[in-house]
């Protein structure tokens, strides 16, 4: 069931992992009256790993981060197993999902440092699947994802340049994937969230022109997946992001009115998307940060009844 596309549907997240923790009772059960058998294990690995991407996406770090813990546990068992044969190894491809929907306003894990180091092991695991499966799109993907959270994290400790090593590391894998897989439109997502961060990043780091190539290269990618995904709201909440961050370039450089449009044309997006999933923060994260920032914009002119307004209206 956690593989359908109906259980990919923001809204359905808690739902979704209801469902993954009673598998995980059903394979620890199983696990007791057969610890020896590495097929039962492997079940039990997958089911915490896409356990914790749930907790993610419900803001529920720390019990993201222990599910990734246990979730680790079993499959660096099973990786030391001389029975743990390609066919089952195989079973892990695609549990991390390479999710890129980080939201700004997440809270850090309360050990961030053991929350990183977690992270890192899963990827260094990863690593050597790519390495025994070559060819699997799936194994690399995952292992995008990880580099996407362990670039996360090291921003908001305030390892940025780790950070732009990390998501540098994940835009490899996802443009050498979106080119040979044109037709998986996840891989092009990746790509595009990766260019976006790391543009976001150098900007903040005083590096104008690198990170506009960047930040123009996401807003093409993201632009033509929200044209031939219009049905897929991660698309189109990404494509909001990218019209904020174009709209802020404009005020970097003093053209309000070209601001203006661009903030407008995320607002238009994020108020569309913000009631139909509600409990879900990227998505209200989006809506506010659009209206935060056309309210800043009569502020900035001197239009403080008009800024008073738009303010209220993100409250």
């Amino acid at each position: 069931v956690s593989e359908s596309t109906l259980f990919q549907i923001p809204q359905l997240h808690p739902l979704r992992g209801e469902l993954l923790e009673a598998a995980l009772g059903y394979h620890q059960d199983f696990l007791h009256e057969r610890s020896d058998d590495p097929r039962v294990r492997v079940g039990l690995a997958a089911s915490y790993i896409r356990l914790s991407q749930i907790y993610g996406a419900l803001d529920r770090n720390d019990d993201a981060i222990a599910a990734l813990q246990q979730g680790l546990v079993h499959a660096q068992k099973l990786s030391q197993d001389s029975r743990f044969a390609p066919e089952i190894r195989r079973r892990l491809a695609g549990v991390h999902r390479g999710d890129q929907s980080i939201h700004r306003g997440t809270q850090r894990p309360s050990n961030p440092l053991a929350a990183l180091t977690t992270l890192q092991e899963g990827a260094t695991l990863w690593e050597s699947f790519v390495q025994q499966e070559p060819a699997s799109a799936e194994f690399q993907h995952d292992l995008a994802g990880f580099y996407v959270h362990i670039a996360g994290l090291q921003d908001a400790m305030g390892s940025r340049d780790a950070a732009i090593q990390s998501f540098q590391k994940a835009r490899g894998i996802w443009d050498k994937l979106a080119r040979e897989n044109s037709a998986v439109p996840n891989y092009r997502a990746g790509l595009s969230f990766c260019h976006g961060m790391i543009g976001r990043l150098l900007m903040r780091n005083r590096a104008p022109e690198e990170a506009r190539q960047h930040l123009q290269r996401a807003f093409e990618l993201t632009e033509q997946l929200a044209a031939d995904f219009p049905n897929v709201p991660k698309y189109q909440l990404e494509l909001a992001n990218n019209y904020g961050e174009a709209g802020n370039q404009f005020v970097r450089n003093q053209q309000l009115e070209q601001a203006e449009t661009m903030y407008r044309k995320a607002l238009s997006i994020s108020e569309r998307l913000a009631p139909e999933y509600s409990g879900v923060p990227t998505y209200q994260e989006t809506f506010g940060i659009a209206h935060y920032n056309l309210a800043n914009l009569p502020k900035r002119q001197d239009r403080l009844p008009e800024a008073e307004l738009t303010y209220r209206s993100a409250i």
